[in-house]
């Protein structure tokens, strides 16, 4: 005799019963709905499939629920809610289903409560699933969003008014002056700055377009309505550099401070590290070169057309940033481009977190630049101009005053001109500022020796002027709010706020180093080490602009988590969360919010805007897990580095809608390999772009069709030497030089590229710009139903 099963029933949800939304199960007749039951899901009548033509959605009402699509599609952690459609057309009743059916009808999903019929004053109601309910799973602080929201950037700062724009192409990497005018073209009324956002989605290229770049940066000190020179001035303008903090040395003095060999020679002394093998070139044609410490590539001598400068540090590279410099100065220089890289002592050197190595520690950080060297082809020579030799180890991470801080080759100075002010990470547990001295008032050393350089440089030993150091804690990473206040992130979880311009001038007045000056602000935030924070440069919304100071910073630690924090109450909101330490993080002004990183090597964007605040939104993803990510202060595009040795740039506003037909590109600029075979190197180029694919959504289709198939990713276990470790847009040089980006990779060699964005099937969209840049409506039926923000 065969086992009898007791038949399945539904069981009561506690969850539901104690929310007040289900009723406790009790005996009593079935309730069928009838057509009185003024159900606002019914349909009129008539109104049936296949019956009459109003039943053929418009496009006003295909865009509406294209809407809620995408509202559903961004980032959350509760389960998407049934899509509600518009209008109050009303459903006709289904009949009531027999026995048979009832049985065989198949069952219902777990997360899909069946809505509860509530007696009461003699009539009954339909609790159903509530759209404003907050998810239980998780307790951040952040608020629920609505469902009948677009997810399209909202800057934090309204960018209304005035702005500078360039009058003609640039040259290639910022040659020569550009000329720009003030205008109010796009961003006169609401509609004309919504069609300036949705005409960067047209962007098909890996750079900016020149039409649409312009400076969203915004800084205390300058003025928002203006030209640079005014938006950006000038800082730090009246002190002198003391002779003594800036020391010329010798080669061979020099040769500790420089990176080494991993082995000694028999008589003790550092040997140079060796060239590394490299190949350059298009794939089946590729040249091997072998790359000394400082030597440089052009890779226009391999690959027609490019336009890309490769150059061995010797060692790798974790800090890596571009030197602002004032409009007025830039033609004097030659137009040049100057390039801090701080790298390891050896290729072997691996730093421990929360480690403090003792002081001295030799270690350097390189100049390098970018010079012009024909006007007419802008052909570009890139060249170490000086290294400056320190004690307080490798840098973990660099980053010029975002302002202009030089001196001008023009004025006569007792002391010495300076070419801008540098802080920095180092392995020692300081944040130090460096006084960095300019290399023109320098003769370069003609020394010739064992250790002398492929190109001669200057070689300078500086010291500090401010150091900051806590006890039992080391700083970590750091960011300028702007050219007073920075923050620096401890290997505790902590974030101190400085305000360095009193301790600047008191280092130049007294001539010694300031050390560890006290924190305005000093915040516990996560609960282990703290591996990027940045600064939502936005002012106060009941200050002046020009008189505060920006007050939210937003760090990614080890434990997973991405967290806003107001200094001033200290209240750390959690952003995000995931199984994974987040590595990179950084500000875009064109996008209102934080970039960083989520689950399955994912880059988000997330909103920081009070309507949209914390909901995420999925840019690429990469190969392998992310070092770095970079976004600039001129255009949308944002620039991410990977441990697989590839660098890849996406837009940021790009068009979010189902079903259009604009590509969503992800270029990769570059791919380096390495052989553990022949312990040789090559440099991949010219890829064709890829469209953003969703690699778990993707692995379902193709287990379900066969046809389908899912883009290779490697195996997941990638050298080290190949990893891009820091990606940097130039964010100083004006309009002209948005286009400049530079790579760090584990292996010493760093990589320049200048890119320019291409606009779709080479056409302006929306039609060509009118007089005062108006466009022509015509050609904006595919936009039809899109509703601003």
């Amino acid at each position: 005799m065969t086992r009898q099963l007791r038949p399945r029933t539904s069981q009561p949800n506690y969850r539901l019963v104690a929310a007040g939304l289900q009723e406790e199960p009790v005996a009593g007749p079935s309730h069928v709905d009838d057509d009185s039951d003024g159900s606002v899901f019914e349909l009129e009548d008539g109104a049936a499939a296949g019956k009459g033509k109003d039943t053929a959605p418009t496009s006003e009402e295909e865009d509406d629920d294209d809407d809620e699509l995408d509202a559903m599609s961004v980032d959350d952690d509760e389960p998407p809610p049934k899509a509600k459609g518009k209008g109050k057309a009303k459903a006709k009743a289904t009949p009531a289903k027999t026995p048979r059916a009832a049985k065989s009808a198949p069952k219902r999903d777990a997360t899909q409560h069946t809505p509860a019929t509530i007696k009461g004053g003699g009539r009954q109601y339909k609790n159903g699933n509530t759209l404003a309910r907050a998810s239980t799973r998780q307790m951040y602080v952040l608020p629920t969003p609505s469902v009948a929201h677009r997810h399209r950037a909202i800057p934090l700062i309204d960018p209304s008014g005035w702005g500078e724009r360039m009058m003609s192409a640039p040259k290639p990497y910022g040659f020569g002056n550009v000329p720009t005018t003030l205008t109010d073209a796009f961003h006169r009324d609401r509609a004309l700055r919504t069609r300036s956002a949705r005409m960067w989605g047209y962007n098909v290229g890996a750079g900016p377009l020149w039409e649409l770049t312009e400076d969203r940066a915004w800084f205390k000190e300058g003025k928002m309505d203006a030209k640079e020179g005014e938006r950006r001035p000038l800082v730090y303008g009246d002190i002198s550099l003391p002779s003594e903090w800036a020391i010329p040395v010798k080669e061979q003095e020099a040769s500790t401070y420089l990176p080494s060999a991993d082995a000694v020679e028999e008589e003790g002394t550092l040997k140079r590290p060796p060239p590394l093998p490299c190949s350059f070139g298009k794939i089946h044609d590729q040249t091997r070169l072998e790359m000394d410490m400082f030597q440089t590539v052009d890779l226009s001598d391999y690959i027609s057309g490019k336009r890309s400068h490769v150059f061995n540090a010797g060692a790798p590279v974790w800090g890596l940033d571009w030197c602002p410099m004032f409009p007025s100065e830039r033609e004097a220089r030659g137009y040049k481009q100057y390039l801090a890289v701080g790298p390891f002592p050896s290729p072997a050197h691996s730093p421990e977190i929360g480690r403090k190595c003792a002081r001295p520690f030799n270690a350097c950080i390189q100049i390098w630049t970018l010079s012009c060297t024909d006007e007419e082809t802008s052909e570009a020579a890139l060249e170490c101009d000086m290294v400056l030799c320190h004690e307080s180890g490798p840098a973990y991470e660099l980053k010029w005053c975002p302002l202009p801080s030089h001196d001008t080759l023009s004025e006569e100075k007792d002391g010495m001109r300076q070419l801008g002010l540098l802080a920095g990470t180092f392995e020692d547990g300081s944040m130090s500022i460096y006084a960095v001295p300019d290399p023109e008032q320098y003769d370069r050393d003609d020394s010739e020796g064992p250790h002398a350089l492929h190109v001669l440089s200057i070689l300078v030993k500086v010291q500090p002027l401010v150091r900051v150091e806590m006890e039992g804690s080391a700083c970590w990473s750091l960011d300028w709010a702007n050219s007073e206040l920075l923050c620096v992130s401890t290997t505790h979880g902590a974030v101190a706020v400085y305000n360095v311009k009193e301790a600047i001038k008191t280092a130049f007045d007294t001539n010694r180093i300031v050390e560890s000056p006290l924190p305005t602000h000093y915040i516990q935030i996560h609960q282990s080490a703290i591996r990027a924070a940045v600064w939502l440069r936005a002012p106060s919304s009941h200050d002046d602009p020009n008189s505060s100071d920006p007050t939210v910073v937003v760090t990614g630690g080890y434990d997973g988590m991405v967290c806003l924090t107001d200094i001033r109450d200290g209240h750390r909101a959690v952003m995000n969360r995931t199984r994974d330490v987040i590595n990179g993080l950084s500000f875009s002004p064109y996008t209102g919010g934080p970039l960083t990183t989520d689950h399955e090597n994912i880059v988000k964007m997330y909103a920081a805007s009070p309507s949209m605040l914390g909901r995420g939104h999925t840019l690429l993803e990469p190969d392998g897990p992310v070092w770095s990510i970079s976004s600039s202060e001129y255009h949308p595009h944002v620039a991410v580095g990977s441990v697989d040795g590839a660098c890849n740039i996406t837009n940021t506003l790009r068009s979010t809608r189902k079903g259009k037909t604009l590509p969503v590109f992800v270029h990769k600029v570059f791919q380096l390999d390495y052989s553990r075979q022949t312990n040789e190197f090559r440099m991949l180029d010219n890829f064709l772009p890829q469209e953003t694919q969703d690699r778990p959504a993707a692995t379902r289709a193709a287990r379900l069709d066969k046809s389908k198939s899912v883009r290779d990713v490697g195996n997941g276990a990638w050298p080290v030497q190949v990893g891009v470790t820091r990606v940097a847009w130039h964010n100083g040089a004006g309009l002209a030089s948005a286009g400049l980006l530079a790579c760090a990779t584990g292996s010493g060699l760093c990589r320049v590229d200048w890119l320019e964005g291409r606009w779709l099937r080479g056409e302006i969209p929306f039609g060509r710009a009118k007089g005062g840049g108006q466009v022509d409506d015509d050609d904006d039926d595919d936009e039809e139903g899109e509703e601003d923000d």
